[in-house]
This record gives C-alpha cells, structure tokens and sequence, in this order.
C-alpha cells in the first residue's frame, strides 16, 4: 500500500460517522433524578447536573456530573463515550468519587437502547462484578441510564437509574 492509500485508511477509520451521531441526542445540560439500591428496599434517591459535549472533534461523549450533598458525600463523575471505527464497538470509561476503579464497557445498540457490558471492581464486596448499562433516548429532551449488576448467583439486579432532562 502506497503512503496515501495510507494515508487515506487512516483517514477513513479515525473520522467520526454515522454511528458518533447515534450519540447527538445525548448532548446538551440535563438535570437529573438519580436512584441508587444498594440492595432491596427503598433507593437513595439525588439531583444531578449534568453536561454532556462532542470532544476531540465529534469522537466522543464527555459526560461531567456534579451531584447534590448526600449523606456519602457530594457526588462527582465523569466519563466518555464513543464508537470505535476499527472494532465496530461502542466504548465507555467512567470514574467517580464513589470508586477509585475505571469502569470500562463495550457493546451496541440491541434495538432502540445503547447496551454497554463490562467488569468493574466493586467497592463493598472488592470482588469483580459484571455490569451491564442500558441508555435508552426517549426523545430529544430525555434519556435514561441504568446499570445493572450481576451477582454471585448469577442474577441481576438495577443498581442505577438516571433520568436525564434537558434544561
């Protein structure tokens, strides 16, 4: 292959397309009403302000949370999201102030709703678990996120639900 045939596959395959643009709906400023379980019984239930803008030229999703004071303290993510070109995958990494670990996924859309899977070092236990988050965009001004957590007997359960809207 010749330097501009090169040149030019590179080109191809490091440029944001269709599958970025998937992701639009998810840009702008949301608040949003977050509920956490722990376990059975009642969630913990927040506020979050929520940004959501293109980085490095359309390839990915930076998501930068800044939530209200609860009794675990003051809530703080950030994350990003973005297709990969070459694997043909969605790809995510998150951290916030509730871990010291990355949360890494890969997946696709399976119908309407951007399904992410992925190992994640849990802080109560300190084992691995696998986590499976769902983004579902329900219109232009609301989408939802849920995790869901997949425990040692094989079952899983929501841990997370974020309703997003748009301010």
């Amino acid at each position: 292959m010749d330097q501009n045939a090169m040149i030019e596959a590179w080109r191809k395959a490091s440029s944001p397309g269709a599958m970025h643009e998937r992701l639009e709906p998810l840009i702008g400023t949301w608040d949003t009403q977050t509920r956490v379980w722990f376990g059975p019984g009642d969630p913990i239930v927040t506020k979050t302000r929520v940004t959501k803008e293109w980085a490095l030229g359309g390839r990915f999703v930076l998501q930068d949370y800044a939530g209200e004071e609860t009794s675990m303290g003051r809530f703080f993510g950030m994350g990003l999201l973005g297709y990969n070109n070459i694997s043909k995958r969605y790809q995510s990494v998150w951290m916030d102030t509730m871990s010291t670990a990355m949360l890494i996924q890969t997946g696709d859309w399976v119908g309407e709703a951007l399904t992410l899977v992925g190992d994640q070092h849990e802080s109560i236990s300190l084992g691995i678990v696998r986590v499976r988050s769902v983004t579902r965009i329900v219109s232009d001004d609301r989408h939802t996120f849920e995790n869901f957590v997949t425990g040692p007997d094989g079952k899983e359960m929501r841990t997370l639900e974020v309703v997003h809207s748009r301010v």
